[in-house]
């Protein structure tokens, strides 16, 4: 028995269509398997070394180890969907790029948001401490120029 049929084979039980024998891994998999556990090491010693939200960081970690293993196994994406009652795995891979996508787009939305109002805070800041009495707007930038 190789490693693919004690690790694989218990996750298919209950399937009508269980793995057939072994094929030897592809290309593909030989070179991005070890780039995203690559990847989820850097994510893991980010967290350790606190440069990351341990959060943040557990998530990235097990977002790269989750992708190194349906790279590693495809099938068990089939294996997932059915539990999840989805028809095909490729449907379910689908479905987490855009729930992943609309997660990304939202994050994103809202640190621009936080940055938008910090800039804010800061221009009214300056503003206030360089405010003069009196004068025109066009002397009161004059004096300002000259002071520069």
């Amino acid at each position: 028995m190789n490693l693919f049929q004690l690790v694989f084979v218990p996750i298919c039980v209950g399937l009508s269509n269980p793995p057939g024998p072994w094929q030897p891994p592809w290309r593909f998999q030989v070179v991005f398997v070890p780039i995203c556990l690559a990847l989820a090491l850097h994510a893991a010693l980010r967290v350790w070394r606190r440069r990351v939200r341990r959060r943040w960081g557990i998530l990235v970690t097990a977002g790269w180890l989750a992708t190194a293993w349906l790279i590693a196994y495809p099938a068990s994406t089939f294996v997932v969907a059915q539990r999840l009652g989805i028809g095909r795995g490729t449907d379910l891979v689908m479905y987490l790029a855009v729930l992943s996508g609309l997660f990304a787009a939202g994050y994103f939305y809202d640190r621009y948001r936080r940055l938008e109002v910090i800039v804010t805070e800061l221009v009214r800041r300056d503003a206030l401490s360089h405010a003069q009495h009196g004068g025109t707007s066009d002397n009161a930038t004059q004096t300002r120029l000259e002071q520069t």
